[in-house]
């Protein structure tokens, strides 16, 4: 953590310490990411080991903040490896999901054989699962009205993983049911994984919807036909970084079609990995599978729907934070501290994940985040513009 040596003292009064009036003093302020991510892979061909690989070097790449969200792939067939993650990410309330598939990839390469995604920062997840019975668009509306059940800030960044036993055109009738309860206004992607992983359990013959809500953006693309070239890739890439043609995605998701990689060939699928990379960048970072049938959005605009042979992506994009940190020792405790008095409209910033218009005894560090893109600048008049 950012620290500074030489703040003033704090002293105990009965009104409010304006937080920017501390803030001109020193101004110990950095821009930040409101979320960070770790991804790990691994190519090990025993999944055991592999999960285990994947799961380290995703802690590594988070460094010293603990995992909120872990979302794992692993070869079909080997779901019992999702087990072992508790044992690497054992934070208090960390939620682990699983998702099975086929040709696993990240930006380092083809073929793994687990992947690993931990998230930490201003970033929640609510799920439910349920027994489809073969009634698709009623375990569809039966996850929508859960989901839409769950109580998140209006301003939240809010996307849906849609996974489970939905072999397309079962993948399209759960989303029009999901539609049908939550509203067209769902941002979701997903598909047909066969088994998924949860609450420390295996559900087969299941579909899983896991609600991501918190400090972040989302771009979409979603495009189907020309199965055996990289165009469907190339243009759905594409819409989804349309979204925010300034901006690189903070991670792209993708779900491929298991046929596209039959029709593809060997060729083929080098042509669509290197669409990937040109269109995202070398670095990424994206991870992504096949699967027996997609859901997804052909942009911000359009509906959510599942396909078959369709190619689907969406672009996560943290908002930017600024961070404040207190030298521990001189941190106001049980002192109140007001925040943002001077704006028009406070509900458009966060305080620490908040809508808050001040902290009472603040903690050593507190994350301002703004909706949107633009970056947080403070000015000597105790104001954010």
């Amino acid at each position: 953590m950012y620290q500074k040596k030489n703040w003033g003292c704090y002293t105990k009064t009965s009104s409010a310490i304006a937080l920017l009036i501390a803030l001109a003093m020193s101004g110990p302020v950095r821009a930040a990411d409101a979320i960070s991510i770790g991804v790990g892979q691994s190519t090990l061909t025993d999944a055991s080991a592999a999960m285990n690989a994947a799961a380290d070097t995703a802690k590594t790449a988070l460094g010293a903040k603990a995992a909120t969200i872990v979302i794992a792939w692993v070869d079909s067939g080997n779901e019992v490896a999702f087990s072992q993650l508790a044992t690497k990410f054992t934070a208090a309330g960390t939620q682990i999901y699983g998702i099975p598939g086929k040709f696993l990839f990240t930006q380092t390469g083809r073929d793994r054989k687990a992947l690993v995604l931990a998230f930490a920062g201003q970033i929640s997840a609510s799920h439910v699962v349920y027994p489809h019975n073969g009634n698709f668009p009623s375990v569809g509306s039966q996850i929508g009205t859960a989901l839409k059940a769950v109580t998140t800030k209006s301003t939240d960044g809010k996307l849906m993983i849609i996974v489970g036993d939905c072999n397309y055109p079962s993948d399209a009738d759960a989303t029009t049911g999901l539609l049908s309860t939550y509203g067209t206004s769902a941002w979701c992607m997903g598909g047909s994984c066969g088994k998924v992983f949860c609450d420390n359990q295996i559900y087969s013959a299941s579909m899983m919807g896991i609600l991501l809500y918190g400090e972040f953006d989302c771009g979409f693309g979603e495009e189907t036909g020309s199965t055996n070239s990289a165009q469907p890739a190339q243009t759905a890439l594409t819409s989804a970084n349309n979204a925010y043609p300034s901006k690189k995605p903070t991670l792209t998701v993708i779900f491929d079609c298991v046929s596209r990689h039959e029709a593809l060939g060997a060729t083929g699928l080098t042509t669509e990995f290197s669409t990937f990379t040109q269109v995202l960048g070398a670095n990424g970072p994206f991870v992504g599978g096949y699967y027996l049938g997609e859901i997804g959005k052909q942009n911000l605009t359009s509906n959510a729907k599942g396909v078959g042979g369709g190619f689907s992506a969406t672009n996560i994009y943290s908002r930017v934070a600024t961070s404040v940190a207190f030298e521990k020792s001189l941190s106001p405790a049980n002192q109140q501290i007001q925040l943002l008095t001077n704006l028009k409209s406070t509900s458009q910033y966060r305080v620490n994940g908040t809508t808050a218009n001040s902290l009472n005894a603040p903690p050593a560090e507190i994350i301002v985040s703004k909706d949107g893109t633009k970056n947080i600048k403070f000015s000597n008049q105790a104001a954010l513009k």
